[in-house]
């Protein structure tokens, strides 16, 4: 990956592999540039996705946030049956 980063985008990095824990912790104290991971949805709702860039949530540890996709989230899982719900899930995959 390393060498894949560095030739194809020009991103010269240095991968380091650690133990879960010591994962984890780094990525809660906010020690790292880049951490990977993985996430599986327990059900096929657009919600699942959207919600995992929500500030506070169980997968958000990262340094990103951004008020107004919050708001957005927050209309759409308040209408999710309806039209407005859909827009506010919209305009909040937007700003991702």
């Amino acid at each position: 990956v390393e060498e894949m980063w560095r030739k194809k985008v020009g991103i010269d990095v240095r991968l380091e592999n650690v133990e879960l824990q010591v994962k984890v912790e780094g990525e809660k104290g906010g020690d790292y540039e880049i951490c990977g991971g993985g996430w599986v949805g327990e059900y096929v709702e657009g919600m699942r996705l959207v919600d995992l860039w929500v500030w506070g949530g169980c997968l958000k540890d990262g340094k990103w946030r951004k008020e107004e996709y919050e708001k957005n989230v927050k209309v759409g899982k308040r209408w999710m049956d309806g039209k407005e719900g859909m827009e506010g899930m919209e305009k909040g995959e937007e700003i991702l």
